[in-house]
């Protein structure tokens, strides 16, 4: 999924709740975090529309919420 400015992170969630967001480059630095953003029931998008601010490289995306936690990876060219 290569960037250069807007990424969009899409889940699903079985009941309304609060979701967090957390950007790590590969050496394990976080990058990125947003706490406590509430959803509702269902299929969800958020936008990370910061990702222009970021260097060109991999990262790792942690979406975490009180029913899952998902990993994904970040290409911005």
């Amino acid at each position: 999924n290569p960037s250069d400015g807007t990424f969009n992170l899409g889940f699903s969630l079985k009941e309304e709740s609060s979701v967090s967001f957390k950007i790590f480059n590969l050496s394990g630095q976080k990058v990125f975090e947003q706490n406590n953003n509430q959803f509702s029931k269902g299929n969800n998008k958020y936008v990370f529309d910061k990702a222009g601010k970021l260097s060109a490289g991999i990262y790792m995306v942690n979406i975490t919420s009180d029913e899952f936690s998902k990993s994904m990876k970040l290409i911005i060219e």
